[in-house]
């Protein structure tokens, strides 16, 4: 197996016919023919490019089948290749899995097994608990076992092959007109097409499995992988692993958050307004942990999206430690360790097995979906981990010259330009970036330096990429269930450790490492968590303050202004009354006229009083 997860390369080509990929280019020629002609458009006027033509382009993809689909989210996360507007749009790009019959799935499965499915297995749902773009999964017992079978969709590895030919014949077609370039097309479709080849093959996902069961097998108790008990082509037999996703926990925790929040206030200030504002500081905590498209996944818990079961109970404050901080763990030691690193570990992938106490179970963590990996080579693995002591050490220029050896095809070449990242990539850190101890919020740092990459013209290569987005990921499950955990300080231990120790005791002494790494954790999650609580009681005593300064103010305009604007009338009144009793003491003033306009005096006194 490749880097990419790939055998040979004649082995897995697929050659479909001449007139197969004429059709299908017409049919997506219909498909894109809005977005294309609107396209020169999208050049000239940026307000329509960024409004109207993303939405488009975004549109299109989601109906041209299961390659361009997953283009376009995996496009969604490369700020460093396509502008951030269009990274957003495509962020919400989502497919319509298919759903093939179950007389094909029968087929297929008796096919791999050579036998019929009652004789062979317990039981078989025919229903599918899941389906995606390459193939869906059912439930069953075989040999009082539970386990998992994934089916690949008809004529799925033709119809994605077929795609990624015309994808890439498009790209270079379209890079090369004047003008269009900046869609960098060709590009991202030849490094997807890479990352997306061996999810084709249920089989190549059955050895990487293997191989990650092989690699963990000493943090079995902690972390695991599904077993593959049968792996072909088309069919894949694993074991069924319970559990929730981590997904789940963000909104417990974020709940926890604002509950902690609101309990801190005055009961009268917070009566009546609880819901409104819990909702409030919900979103604010998910906004800041996750991001757009995250928070599109659980603001369903109020109104669209996942179900409110599907959200968890309560917020366990343990095992949001532990799942941090084991997925801390196990992208480390992929990265240091093993040099095979699984390429999709976001969320949706990890799930999360609780442990009971009492029964001296401990939770576990475990990764699903292995379709995608990335074998490092040995200089891939000693630039990142360079590249991540230089983020320790705050070294801006150092970080530059690691992040230019992370393509062997530079398109950043010139001195000028080298001098200009370099330049820029400094200034990120002064601003961004100081280093180990001063909790870096590595995601946004992460996140910059894509967007610097984009506007330097610096390429990286599809391992990279893969590192990156997997370390965006797991801050992003930081930030959502234990924000005052830092993911960079947290790492030191490790990385450290893998610098100092020569590499031929590094594998004996790491054991080591990791325990301080552990000690580590708590000492800093500690300081974390007082620094937190101090804050909040200096937010609090400041909406306190100004809450009473409020009910001064709503004092003065409904009692004191009143009073003043009643004691002001009754002054003019009476500086009126005694000019007109110095007018009428005067000796032409006729007697009947004073007693009239004495009584009338009187008269309007008492009717102001």
């Amino acid at each position: 197996v490749s880097s990419h997860g790939r055998t040979d390369e004649d082995e897995l080509e697929v050659h479909p016919g001449i007139d197969k990929i004429l059709w299908r280019a017409m049919v997506l020629g219909v498909v894109f023919s809005v977005p294309l002609w609107t396209a020169p458009l999208a050049l000239v006027i940026p307000p329509f490019r960024r409004l109207v033509w993303y939405r488009m382009f975004a549109y299109s993809l989601g109906h041209s089948g299961a390659a361009f689909i997953k283009w376009g989210q995996w496009s969604s996360v490369r700020p460093d290749m396509f502008p951030q507007a269009l990274c957003d749009v495509l962020s919400s790009l989502h497919s319509g899995a298919p759903i093939h019959s179950w007389d094909f799935t029968r087929a297929q499965v008796e096919e791999a097994v050579d036998a019929k499915i009652a004789e062979r297995f317990d039981s078989f749902d025919p229903v599918a608990i899941a389906s995606g773009s390459i193939a869906q999964v059912y439930s069953a017992y075989i040999d009082g076992r539970h386990v998992a079978v994934k089916v690949r969709h008809p004529c799925v590895d033709e119809q994605i092959k077929m795609d990624f030919r015309i994808m890439r014949f498009v790209g270079e077609f379209l890079d090369s007109l004047p003008g269009l370039h900046w869609l960098n097309l060709a590009s991202s479709m030849e490094q997807f097409s890479h990352t997306i080849a061996s999810q084709t093959r249920l089989d190549i996902e059955g050895h990487h499995l293997d191989l990650f069961n092989r690699n963990f097998r000493a943090q079995r108790a902690s972390c695991g992988f599904p077993v593959a008990v049968l792996k072909t082509e088309a069919v894949l037999i694993e074991s069924f692993e319970p559990g929730q996703l981590a997904t789940s926990l963000v909104v417990p925790f974020a709940k926890a958050r604002a509950r902690r929040k609101l309990e801190a206030l005055e009961p009268a200030v917070a009566e009546g307004t609880a819901t409104a504002l819990e909702k409030s500081l919900l979103q604010q905590d998910l906004a800041s942990g996750w991001g757009k498209w995250l928070w599109q996944k659980v603001a369903g818990c109020f109104g669209a999206g996942i179900e409110e079961d599907e959200c968890g109970e309560e917020a366990d404050e343990a095992l949001g430690y532990f799942v941090v901080c084991k997925g801390a763990d196990v992208y480390l030691k992929m990265l240091l360790h093993d040099n095979l690193m699984h390429a999709d570990l976001h969320p949706g992938n990890i799930l999360v097995q609780r442990g009971d106490a009492k029964k001296g179970v401990e939770s576990r963590v475990v990764l699903v979906d292995a379709g995608m990996v990335a074998q490092l080579q040995n200089d891939e693995q000693d630039n990142f981990i360079g590249f991540l002591h230089t983020l320790g050490a705050g070294d801006g220029r150092a970080a530059a010259d690691f992040v230019l050896k992370f393509s062997k095809d530079q398109t950043c070449v010139s001195e000028e330009d080298i001098a200009a990242f370099q330049e820029a990539m400094r200034m990120l850190f002064l601003e961004t970036c100081k280093g180990y101890g001063h909790n870096v919020d590595i995601g946004m740092v992460l996140r910059r330096v894509l967007q610097t990459l984009r506007l330097h013209k610096v390429r990286i290569d599809v391992n990279y990429a893969t590192l990156v987005l997997n370390l965006l990921c797991l801050e992003g499950l930081a930030g959502a269930l234990q924000p005052d955990y830092s993911l960079l300080d947290g790492s030191k231990p490790l990385l450290e450790a893998y610098r100092i120790i020569p590499w031929p005791l590094n594998r004996v002494l790491f054991p080591c490492a990791y325990f301080f790494k552990r000690i580590h954790d708590k000492n800093h999650l500690a300081t974390m968590r007082r620094d937190r609580e101090r804050e909040d009681r200096k937010r609090l005593q400041a909406i306190s303050h100004a809450g009473a300064e409020g009910g001064i103010s709503d004092a003065v305009h409904k009692v004191l202004v009143p009073a003043a604007f009643s004691a002001g009338a009754s002054a003019v009144l009476l500086l009126l009354a005694g000019l007109m009793r110095k007018e009428e003491e005067s000796p032409g003033f006729p007697r009947a006229r004073r007693t009239e306009s004495r009584q009338s005096r009187h008269g309007a006194w008492q009717r102001h009083r």
